[in-house]
């Protein structure tokens, strides 16, 4: 074993029993190599926060989820699990549930039990499909499920009603069920997908205020459907639109300068939109959940402290122990 990962497995263990001892709320054990879950952290009844991104795990033991009661937040992005650890499914109590970036290919029935989830984050995953019980998570404000091989999103999805966050890109999706029953919606990201036109019914939905349809199929646009979304920012960015010259003038819609190029007008520098008109908030709309922070305390996007960590993340080793 070489110097640095004798220190980060003692570390690892410092940091467990520091814990224990003191009754801590919080766990955080990002990018320390760890390869097999520490059995330790299971005596930690009073962590409500733990964190295990960036490490090689492959399994969690199954007594996870009845020693783990407390659990509110966890974070197991961008490790190696190869399927759902089914031990979840007892945290009842869980709030917030990030396994990015883990190859488990699909999500299971049993993700209706987490009946208190607020946030998840399920990016990159290899998923084809999203089960039908996702409408059983009536607590439902935040779900991501970017960059998967997803083909259609099942009419149970409507019954979560708290959904606010809703983000689909890089997937395989040219339609949507109706999203009428949505009303609290403020953002949805649908880009890199198979759309060849904006859905209807996302019309209706009064609270949106973000809609991201960069890089899909989309030939032509529907005057009535941009009218009625006056209020909300399009980005329509890289798709081959026929009719892109006449919505130049609406303020709210985002189109290529190459859309507008094919229509032959000769001064459409005056009106085109394109990615350099990003104001900040847009430009976070759509921030991968790497970038987001979601512990106790906030769910928001956090650029400082999101900055320090991944300053981190990227360091040396044994740079960990300089900072702790």
């Amino acid at each position: 074993m070489d110097i640095a990962n004798y220190f980060q497995r003692n570390l690892v263990i410092f940091q467990i029993e520091k814990v224990q001892k003191l009754k801590q709320k919080y766990l955080y054990l990002n990018d320390y190599g760890i390869v097999e879950f520490p059995e330790l952290i299971l005596a930690c009844s009073s962590l409500k926060t733990l964190h295990l991104h960036r490490n090689q795990i492959a399994e969690l033991p199954s007594s996870l989820g009845n020693k783990l009661k407390s659990l509110k937040y966890l974070s197991l992005q961008f490790n190696d699990l190869h399927h759902f650890p089914q031990c979840l499914e007892h945290l009842s109590s869980l709030v917030s549930l990030n396994i990015s970036h883990n190859p488990i290919g699909f999500l299971p029935e049993c993700i209706s039990n987490l009946e208190n989830l607020n946030y998840l984050w399920c990016n990159c995953c290899g998923l084809t499909t999203i089960p039908k019980q996702i409408g059983n998570l009536k607590k439902l404000a935040t779900f991501g499920a970017r960059n998967n091989k997803i083909v259609t999103i099942p009419d149970t999805i409507t019954n979560c009603e708290e959904l606010c966050w809703l983000s689909l890109e890089g997937n395989q999706l040219n339609e949507l069920p109706s999203f009428c029953n949505l009303k609290n919606l403020h953002h949805l990201n649908l880009n890199d997908n198979y759309f060849f036109q904006i859905p209807s019914s996302l019309c209706r939905i009064k609270t949106l205020n973000y809609l991201h349809l960069q890089n899909n199929r989309i030939t032509s646009l529907n005057k009535k459907y941009i009218d009625k979304m006056a209020k909300v920012k399009i980005n329509l960015l890289n798709n081959p639109i026929e009719n892109a010259y006449e919505f130049i003038k609406h303020k709210n819609v985002m189109l290529s300068n190459k859309s507008l190029k094919q229509e032959g007008n000769n001064n459409q520098e005056e009106y085109s939109t394109d990615s350099s008109d990003l104001d900040t908030e847009w430009e976070h709309s759509s921030t991968d959940t790497l970038y987001i922070n979601y512990d106790s305390s906030s769910s928001d996007y956090n650029s400082e402290q999101d900055n320090n960590e991944l300053d981190v993340i990227t360091a040396p080793k044994l740079t960990k122990f300089i900072l702790q």
